[in-house]
């Protein structure tokens, strides 16, 4: 009978260790993703500089972004509320320091779309926007970073 309990906890325990190694392996269904050439939407937050909190300007941005894959490469368009705003979102597209300004797709209201290349969608991409609001007075440039959720690509 001790045998038969020492055996049981052995077993009991391989499977509890097993089942944990099997649930640290499975990924998610999307992360590092090698996407077929498409459209997907994909979730985002606008983080304040430097931290993982959101920034005011993730209140303007319309959810979920469109993403288009064409040969392994990344292409977002986000789109904004209040356009009239923010006049300008550069992007360091490859982590060197060196902001380019977001192409305009267009503009409808007061919302635009911007887009811009992604190199590596689960790294936050250094953002820079300028915002201006006429009646404050108020004119400043503004430094965030863009966090993708790489687990919510779907089909656009």
């Amino acid at each position: 009978m001790l045998k038969s309990l020492s055996l049981k906890k052995s077993s009991t325990m391989f499977l509890l260790v097993a089942m944990l190694l099997m649930a640290f392996a499975v990924a998610p269904a999307f992360a590092n993703p090698t996407l077929a050439d498409g459209e997907y939407t994909i979730n985002f937050t606008v983080l304040k500089d430097g931290t993982s909190s959101a920034s005011t300007m993730d209140g303007y941005a319309v959810k979920p972004a469109k993403l288009i894959v064409e040969n392994g490469q990344f292409y977002v368009e986000t789109t904004w509320n209040n356009a009239s705003w923010i006049p300008d979102i550069q992007v360091d597209q490859d982590g060197d320091g060196v902001y380019t300004d977001a192409d305009l797709i267009g503009t409808s209201g007061n919302t635009k779309t911007v887009g811009f290349e992604v190199a590596d969608l689960s790294a936050k991409l250094e953002t820079k926007t300028h915002v201006v609001i006429p009646f404050l007075f108020y004119d400043s440039w503004y430094k965030v970073q863009i966090q993708f959720d790489e687990s919510s690509i779907a089909p656009y």
